[in-house]
Formats: C-alpha cells, structure tokens, sequence
C-alpha cells in the first residue's frame, strides 16, 4: 500500500529490532521462536492516533477552526545481532524474509496513515452545530468510529495475507531443506 500522511499530521514512528542468533540457515526458524518477544510473531506493527482541537464561534454557530491530528506508529522486527558469527549461507534467506516481514508490517502502519488522514479531513469538514459540545461530541464520536473501521481492516489485512504468509513473510517456505 504505502501511503502518505496529510503535511499537518504529527507522526512519530519508533522501529525496534530484538537480536537473533542463528547458527546456519536451517537454524533460522528455531532462532526467531526463541527470541521473538511476540509469541507466535516475528514482528509486530502498531499504530495510534490522538487529536486537538479548537473551535470558533460566530453568529451562535459553533465550528471546529483548527485540529491537531497525531499519528504513533510502532514495529518490532528481528534481526541477526551485530556480530554474531552465522553461516554465511544464512544472511540470503534471512534478508529475503526480513524484507518481505517488514513490508508487510509496513502495510498494518497505512491503516494508521489512512485512517489519520479521515480523522484530520472529518474535523476539518467545516461542520456547524449549534454547541460546541455537541460538536465536539459528535467529531470524537465519529473519529473512534474511523479508528474501529480502519482496525477491522487492519486484522482483515492479516487474514488475507494469512499474516504475511502470501507475500513471502514466512521463514519456512524461504529455508532449502
């Protein structure tokens, strides 16, 4: 997918590699169960988004003037710790993985992109209600409910690509043996 945020939005990303040692290439798989702190995961994407804003009020009218919208995003991946001696014939299996894991990590994080940009675009959308509060009400009402939709997609993404298995994220269909 690969998205791109709005210019206004705030985002912070945070990727975090946990070390693995693998002895040669049949040695991967065992590797990464061993050290992944995910469970039955080699890595993990995670996103979060917050927002502000600020209203105006004019002929009684009450209107969001300004909005705020911040993105967090955070993944965990493995990686073959600095220095580690490993059979030189497992650095081609495990960067093909590596490659193909994070880019599909990188398509959990454009649910987080896309549905930040409806958030920042539904507060932005020049909506008039008689009381701020109400107004304000309603925009977070409606923001949760962009963030529900866009984490259904997400775990939808996971199904489909049976969590990364279809575009090659799976160690076992990369090892020879």
């Amino acid at each position: 997918m690969s998205n791109t945020l709005n210019r206004t939005i705030e985002h912070v990303a945070q990727l975090v590699h946990y070390p693995i040692e693998p002895h040669d290439e049949q040695d991967l798989p065992a590797a990464l169960n061993l050290a992944t702190p995910n469970g039955n995961y080699h890595a993990s994407a995670h996103w979060n988004i917050s927002w502000t804003y600020n209203y105006q009020v004019r002929n009684g009218q009450c209107q969001i003037q300004s909005a705020q919208v911040s993105l967090n995003t955070q993944m965990l991946m493995p990686k073959i710790d600095i220095g580690y001696d490993t059979a030189s014939q497992t650095s081609a299996p495990f960067t093909e993985y590596y490659n193909n894991l994070i880019s599909h990590e990188y398509g959990h994080l454009d649910f987080g992109v896309l549905a930040a940009n409806h958030i920042e675009n539904l507060l932005l959308d020049k909506t008039i209600m008689d009381h701020c509060d109400d107004l304000g009400e309603a925009s977070n009402a409606r923001a949760n409910d962009i963030i529900a939709r866009y984490a259904t997609a997400d775990d939808e993404y996971d199904e489909d690509t049976d969590h990364g298995r279809t575009q090659g994220a799976y160690i076992y269909d990369l090892i020879k043996g």
